[in-house]
């Protein structure tokens, strides 16, 4: 036994009093950590088979090594102090505290990163002030970044990444380009950003273009190592467990590879725009609430999105025009995978430069495009990559959304027939199922009776209801016999709409409204298309003086 070691009586029954004394002998046993919280969870830092430092629970038996070794237990006896194993009502005991004594843990890191005041940790251990864990892995440094760059210093980074690193990848584009320096980027200056960050989605039309290679060059400064992935899940449920496993040992990136179902998953939708993401552990009745701190990352051929997933989405498509691009011959680099490995702490070093140049430089906010829900890592990585000179940031949006969102482009079709067959009259669910029975590419409804796939149209309509597809939005006119009524109305058309034809005056009273109401009684603040209400958004045939209108 260790002499210096603090006595703690396992034989006492004051379980207050042995509970703090364990807790102290903890606290000096703990230096420097290696014992968190995180996620509310007593967790201890580990290393799985490949040497990647994890974060695992602090289960009883784990507490129980720990305390063995930071304190002398014994047991009085006549002839003295003997020998004792902590007792596991006092383990349980320390679990069950509210507020674990630990340090909290956001992340684990394995190259120097931002914390949110700016400051580069190039210090290998725990920083208190991003609550982060820098693992290095065999004594790895980087040259020093100057906190000034200049032009030259931002240059030759640049250069580094585009023109060595990134050269042989054929990228649809400059916004494909931009957006993997992005992706690159991104681990070191999370801290930086408040908000959530989007999916990288690393596309191409076939395999073999590289995407693989793409996402494992981009990651492996950060890393010191091939990232590991995680395949898609089959159903929400399996989603929402895959997603709470792999969050729970606090990953630098999180990589779903060849996707090949159709994404469209409200955990993943969910787990990617939220701060925190909150589930229960499988097969405890214990909730766990982690910050989500990770770059999010999907590759797959021409994979189908749902709209939910594709507006949280920033797309890397490679396309090598060939038929069999795994064939591809005169790259700058034999073996990339080699050269990145020999030139790591030269790639880590021009990113952290690029973030430092923009931090120097006062950290200009980039305000050209946005991406919804993402508007804090719009502006910081937007602002890094033009401090850079790297060009086509948010470019390719509007090329996405229309190739990838099938769903989407299901629906407008689906909308384009109605109109030709039903014009704006009104209709209800019956004809609209007999209408996409006769389509090419109908929607899905399932694989079930008929009644159920009529059910199912019936629910779509429902989510569907005043969603625009060009011109045409979809709306909810009221009910007849107890079934929905619904019908087109044409948007722009510059036609004043009758607000007792949209809607009935069930419908208005149970909003609140009187069927005889005035336009302007309608909307507080006299703005052309709002009711004040999601669902009565119609169009206007012009603006109304807010000054007209009677409160």
């Amino acid at each position: 036994m260790n002499p210096k070691l603090p006595e703690i009586n396992a034989g006492d029954l004051d379980l207050e009093r042995v509970s703090a004394a364990a807790w102290d002998a903890i606290r000096a046993y703990n230096e420097p950590p290696l014992l968190f919280r995180s996620g509310g969870v007593a967790m201890r830092l580990e290393a799985d088979d490949n040497g990647a430092p994890m974060l695992r629970e602090l289960v009883n038996d784990k507490l129980r090594h720990v305390l063995a070794r930071s304190a002398r237990w014994y047991r009085k006896t006549l002839d003295g102090k003997i020998p004792a194993l902590p007792p596991m009502h006092v383990v349980k005991d320390m679990l069950a505290a509210a507020d674990l004594p630990l340090p909290v843990l956001n992340r684990i890191v394995e190259a120097p990163v931002f914390s949110p005041d700016g400051q580069l940790q190039t210090e290998p251990g725990y920083h208190t002030a991003s609550r982060t864990y820098f693992a290095v892995k065999d004594g790895f440094r980087i040259p020093e970044v100057p906190n000034a760059p200049t032009a030259a210093d931002i240059s030759q980074a640049r250069s580094l990444i585009l023109d060595e690193l990134l050269c042989d990848f054929p990228f649809v584009g400059e916004a494909e380009r931009a957006h993997a320096v992005a992706c690159m980027l991104l681990p070191y200056a999370r801290d930086l950003i408040l908000g959530a960050t989007p999916l990288h989605l690393i596309e191409a039309p076939s395999p073999g273009t590289g995407k693989g290679l793409l996402i494992e060059v981009l990651t492996y400064p950060v890393l010191g190592r091939p990232v590991t992935t995680m395949a898609e899940g089959r159903d929400e449920d399996e989603w929402r467990k895959r997603i709470t496993a792999k969050l729970m040992i606090r990953p630098s990136v999180l990589l779903v590879d060849n996707l090949r179902r159709r994404l469209d998953s409200a955990a993943v939708s969910a787990a990617i725009t939220s701060p925190s993401w909150e589930d229960r552990v499988l097969g405890q009745s214990k909730v766990v609430n982690m910050l989500v701190r990770c770059l999010w990352v999907a590759t797959g051929n021409n994979p189908a999105l749902s709209n939910e997933i594709a507006r949280r989405t920033l797309r890397i498509r490679l396309d090598a025009k060939r038929d069999r691009p795994w064939l591809r011959k005169q790259f700058r680099h034999t073996n990339l995978r080699s050269w990145v490995m020999e030139h790591r702490a030269e790639l880590v070093r021009s990113a952290l430069l690029l973030i430092q140049a923009w931090l120097a430089e006062g950290r200009p906010m980039y305000s050209e495009n946005t991406l919804g829900m993402f508007e804090e890592w719009t502006s910081v990585m937007g602002g890094i990559l033009e401090v850079s000179g790297i060009h086509g940031f948010l470019g390719n949006l509007e090329d996405f959304y229309e190739a990838s969102n099938e769903e989407a482009a299901v629906w407008r079709g689906f909308v384009q027939a109605w109109l030709e067959r039903f014009g704006e009259d009104e209709v209800g669910v019956s004809e609209l199922f007999a209408l996409n029975s006769e389509l090419e590419e109908p929607l899905d409804l399932g694989k079930g009776e008929e009644k159920s796939r009529r059910t199912k149209l019936g629910k779509d309509l429902v989510q569907a209801r005043d969603r625009q597809y060009d011109n045409l939005r979809i709306t909810l006119v009221g009910e007849r016999h107890r079934a929905k009524r619904w019908r087109l109305i044409r948007i722009g058309s510059g036609e004043p709409v009758n607000i007792g034809e949209l809607f009935p005056t069930d419908q208005m009273q149970n909003s609140g409204l009187e069927p005889s109401a005035s336009i302007c009684g309608l909307d507080g603040k006299g703005s052309p298309g709002s009711l004040g209400s999601p669902d009565f958004d119609v169009e206007m045939e012009s603006p109304i003086d807010a000054e007209e209108c009677d409160n």
